[in-house]
């Protein structure tokens, strides 16, 4: 008798994500992180960055994450509060379609709306009891957008 044998087919590797995103994903998952970026690493970052659409997404990454931290609320009462964003009710979901296209430098449109992130992260900056080092990391992302597109 013969006998064959059927090897299934190796996956292929998952192409490794761009190192700004990664470098993002990592400040969210090491608890040792606080998940924003410090004044200097901000300054350095911003001047290798190859895309100003990877600054929009740390800014309201960084926004985002010092709002959940300081009022323990999440992204969609940012956007409601700031009145930055459209929340929309589907069925019983409530969802961020536009402030989520921003948390994403692959999804962030041609022609962003800045004016929204900056907005959000002012709100922020308002808001929230923020460390002084909190509030430098924010001013300094703001300053960089700001002198890119206005």
């Amino acid at each position: 008798m013969l006998r064959q044998v059927i090897s299934e087919p190796e996956p292929e590797p998952e192409p490794e994500p761009e190192s700004v995103e990664t470098s993002v994903t990592d400040c969210e998952s090491d608890p040792s992180n606080s998940g924003s970026f410090s004044a200097i690493e901000v300054g350095k970052s911003l001047s290798s960055l190859g895309s100003h659409k990877e600054e929009l997404v740390i800014l309201l990454r960084t926004s985002l994450n010092f709002w959940e931290r300081h009022t323990s609320q999440g992204k969609v009462e940012l956007a409601e509060r700031s009145r930055c964003w459209r929340v929309y009710v589907d069925g019983t979901t409530v969802k961020t379609r536009t402030f989520d296209k921003y948390l994403n430098s692959r999804s962030v449109p041609d022609r962003p709306r800045w004016r929204a992130v900056v907005r959000t992260a002012n709100y922020v900056l308002a808001s929230c009891d923020l460390t002084k080092e909190e509030q430098l990391d924010l001013t300094v992302l703001i300053q960089a957008i700001e002198n890119y597109y206005a």
